[in-house]
């Protein structure tokens, strides 16, 4: 027997298994439990933090988001302060698109082009000079009356008193005692018709540049087209902005084709209306409907105004001085809601809260001819939208 022992190794001590900690419970050391039962209540309760793996790209994209910012600040201010020149210009080339097929039809009959852009443009102030002589008569004599106007809603409209009189007690209240304060009156030539007015009569030097810049373009207007093409620097680009160019000439003679027709048949339907119903210069009232409803919801807003101020000094009661603003608004309604969506909606589909924000924006920036150029230009940056950004079809879930 070997005198050697073999000894066998002595065994190595089990260690317990270590703890699993849920996964919604914080590992916490044990020297900070203290100070996290301390401030753990005013945390933030962030989850499923994912960072950014790259921060300068987000910096690149705030720094381009700035420069986009201050462009447009900057166009503002350029669009704001070249107003004299910029808003004849602009109206007379969409004036002058929507007259592109009469000039194309002048000269498939052999007529050429400058003289068919004289006659046009000659045809244009004639009419135009015929609308202002119809409504001047009528708005001279509704400026005469203004006192009487002022009376009479003063008389049939006393629920206003209380609210007018609760106004000049809040006005003499934070004018102060010492303050002279006069209470509030309206008056309608210095708050609606002398700014109205002033926005509706420009100067004799954007006429002129409106009737030049008119007849340019109406005696070549292709050349226009062969100048926006020719700035594309490849064949893609050059085909692009020419159906861009395209696209707003369709868009903008087919607008305003169908928006002429259904006002005139709006404006033949309140002269009809208002001389059934008894309201003086009928035709007077046709002819401001046709050409206001341009300017969607401001227009018939303004006309229902005017219809019912009219009517209240026409008529003894006040239900039938309702009879004329009444059915304009029906009148208005499905013109709006129904007529003109399903003839426009098939070419170009436009939101109404777009619309009205259009019309706002321009109205703000360049007063009344403005808001008549709010739609037009709206519908040009909608094409170049679709033309230039990818159709993106995000349905929210209902």
């Amino acid at each position: 027997m070997d005198a050697r022992v073999q000894k066998k190794p002595a065994p190595t001590p089990r260690t317990a298994p270590p703890k699993v900690v849920a996964a919604t419970q914080p590992v916490v050391p044990p020297e900070n439990t203290a100070n996290q039962s301390r401030w753990s209540r005013y945390w933030l309760g962030v989850e499923d933090a994912n960072p950014l793996a790259d921060a300068e790209a987000f910096w690149r994209a705030i720094a381009r988001a700035a420069t986009i910012g201050i462009f447009a600040i900057a166009l503002l201010a350029v669009m704001h302060y070249a107003r004299p020149i910029l808003l004849p210009v602009v109206l007379a080339l969409t004036i002058g698109i929507a007259l592109t097929p009469l000039s194309n039809r002048a000269k498939s009959y052999g007529l050429p082009p400058a003289i068919s852009a004289v006659f046009l443009v000659a045809g244009l102030l004639a009419v135009i000079s015929v609308v202002v002589v119809l409504l001047s008569d009528a708005v001279r004599d509704w400026i005469e009356r203004a006192p009487e106007l002022i009376a009479v809603l003063k008389q049939r409209l006393q629920l206003f008193d209380r609210p007018l009189a609760a106004l000049n007690a809040l006005r003499e209240s934070i004018a102060g005692p010492g303050e002279a304060s006069a209470p509030f009156r309206f008056d309608l030539n210095t708050s609606i018709l002398q700014p109205v007015l002033m926005l509706l009569t420009p100067a004799v030097g954007q006429i002129i540049i409106f009737i030049g810049t008119l007849i340019f373009f109406l005696a070549d207007p292709n050349s226009l087209k062969e100048y926006v093409v020719m700035f594309g620097q490849d064949r893609d680009t050059r085909l692009r902005s020419l159906r861009i160019v395209k696209d707003i000439e369709r868009n903008l003679v087919g607008h305003f084709g169908v928006v002429t027709a259904v006002n005139l048949c709006l404006g033949l339907s309140l002269a009809i209306a208002t001389w059934v119903i008894g309201l003086a210069n009928p035709l007077v009232w046709g002819v401001m409907a046709a050409v206001l409803n341009y300017v969607p919801y401001i227009g018939a807003a303004m006309v229902i105004a005017a219809l019912f101020a009219v009517g209240l000094m026409s008529f003894d009661t006040l239900t039938h001085a309702l009879l004329a603003p009444g059915f304009y608004l029906v009148l208005a309604t499905i013109e709006g809601q129904f007529i003109m969506p399903s003839i426009l909606g098939r070419r170009l589909t436009m939101n109404p809260l777009t619309i009205f924000v259009a019309i706002a924006f321009w109205g703000w920036l360049w007063g009344a001819l403005g808001a008549l150029l709010a739609v037009p230009l709206l519908i040009v940056g909608m094409v170049f939208i679709k033309h230039i950004f990818p159709k993106n079809d995000v349905k929210l879930p209902g």
